[in-house]
């Protein structure tokens, strides 16, 4: 299959014109951050949490909203972490809801009809620890996302699109080395956009808003264009294997001195993962391949520095029509057609290329984790029986909730409830259940000396910090002797 790239050379910025047609019909955006106890997506834990609602027209129409988390024992807050936040977890501990209330009122802003959640880099930190935070609660972990007329957005790719496609009108903050820097707090001083407190989460929701004002005033356009990728039917279109046409992504993955822009093009959707299309850099030479064995091929694919990108598309990928692209941009970025052109050409004759990555993506090698908790992707969905009992455990009393622990088809379900059961109700604990409970915290905890480390860390991040900072962290050590206290008691 051959397309034409001469075309590029005609674009205006109204390229982006025909797109604004497709924008959702939402009711408003809930913006939203977290602070949590580190930067692990997986095991961190988060304790407080901030929103603020607006209409589509990004005014306020509620106050602003904000919760404290009661810390898990389990999982201690990381000296890092507590370095930035600045948060003190003895007052968390006595101010703050237990995780399943907690929960339960971030899921109902989240489930309003017609909302679109969004936030800052929300779409790979904060929605994946709650996703954690649903699944650990025996809660839908996806269907808040797409329920009601629901949506989720980031506003940190339309800003990098922004920079690398349409610059003008926004003031680009730099780092030392020259490069731009992508933080909320450097582009909000940047724009004179007021960041009180940054890390506070509430502060960083309404700097959120602030900037997102400022893109969708100086770039209107890409500003509505980058709300219809909301839609997963909308990046299959722009990304659909079947055409094989060159697609303009805004992406980490790409090189940072090229504004993280770059051309691929769409080879095929992942066997295994239904939202993923597997794609390949046309920044790299392609020739490789023909001369490559099935085992490098693999190795290539599976590498982090791979020329193929795999792209889920319910992740809200920015991707373009190559049209977005006018002449500046081109020349800026060194982009050559006619290679371009090319290597297309070679892929789509590259003989039995689709196949070869589907034989290769198929060969499920994933080792899953034993822990329940840590099959939020690997142990699959729960049947409807399942979720239907997970319903009404949120809805009964803590004495009844052992009842269920025998009902589930699933094999996660029983040590998951036991758990859930201890972190919010230890109250309806027996003597034998505490003291498993008690164990498991222990283990977690004397896991690679982690209260020893932790401790270590923050004497050593006091030696240089300024009084207000010495002073959390000597709260931050009280609070490690509290728990390791609880757990021994």
């Amino acid at each position: 299959m051959r397309i034409s790239l001469n075309y590029v050379f005609e674009a205006t910025h109204t390229n982006l014109n025909c797109y604004a047609c497709q924008i959702m019909n939402d009711k408003n955006f809930f913006w939203y951050d977290l602070e949590t106890t580190g930067a692990d997506v997986e095991q961190d834990r988060a304790v407080q949490f901030a929103g603020i609602r607006t209409d589509s027209d990004l005014n306020q129409i509620e106050e602003g909203y904000e919760l404290f988390c009661r810390p898990s024992l389990e999982r201690l807050p990381a000296p890092q972490a507590v370095a930035i936040t600045k948060l003190d977890y003895l007052e968390l501990v006595k101010k703050s809801s237990r995780e399943s209330e907690f929960c339960r009122l971030i899921l109902k802003e989240f489930t309003r009809d017609g909302t679109c959640v969004s936030g800052f880099n929300n779409i790979r930190f904060d929605d994946e620890i709650i996703r954690r935070l649903l699944y650990r609660n025996l809660r839908d972990p996806y269907a808040r996302e797409w329920q009601g007329g629901n949506c989720r957005w980031d506003l940190i790719d339309p800003m990098r699109a922004a920079y690398a496609l349409r610059p003008d009108g926004i003031e680009w903050p730099k780092k030392e080395d020259g490069s731009v820097s992508f933080r909320l707090e450097d582009l909000a001083r940047a724009n004179n956009v007021l960041h009180e407190n940054a890390h506070d989460a509430l502060s960083d929701v309404r700097a959120t808003i602030g900037v997102a004002r400022v893109l969708k005033k100086a770039q209107p356009k890409l500003f509505d264009f980058s709300l219809t990728l909301r839609k997963k039917l909308n990046v299959s279109s722009i990304l659909d294997p079947k055409k094989r046409q060159p697609v303009v992504l805004i992406s980490t993955k790409l090189k940072r001195w090229k504004k993280n822009l770059g051309l691929i093009v769409p080879l095929t959707y992942h066997p295994l993962k239904a939202n993923n299309i597997i794609c390949y850099d046309l920044s790299c030479n392609p020739h490789f391949i023909n001369e490559s064995s099935d085992e490098s091929l693999l190795e290539d694919l599976k590498s982090d520095s791979s020329v193929f990108i795999e792209i889920n598309i319910s992740r809200v990928p920015f991707v373009a029509p190559v049209s977005v692209l006018d002449r500046e941009t081109i020349a800026n970025q060194e982009l050559d057609l006619q290679l371009i052109q090319e290597r297309i050409d070679f892929l789509n004759n590259a003989p039995k290329l689709s196949e070869n990555i589907l034989q290769i993506f198929s060969q499920d090698n994933y080792q899953v984790d034993p822990d329940p908790e840590n099959q939020l992707y690997s142990g699959g969905f729960f049947n409807p029986k399942d979720r239907e009992m997970m319903d009404k455990i949120s809805e009964s009393e803590p004495s009844s909730l052992k009842y269920f622990s025998d009902k589930f088809d699933d094999p996660r379900l029983k040590e998951m409830l036991f758990r859930y059961i201890c972190r919010n109700f230890p109250q309806v604990l027996e003597e034998t259940e505490l003291d498993l409970w008690k164990t498991f915290v222990r283990g977690r905890l004397e896991s690679g000396r982690l209260i020893d480390r932790y401790r270590a860390e923050a004497k050593q991040i006091m030696e240089g910090a300024d009084l207000d900072t010495q002073q959390v962290f000597r709260q931050l050590l009280k609070y490690y002797d509290y728990v390791e206290g609880v757990v021994q008691e």
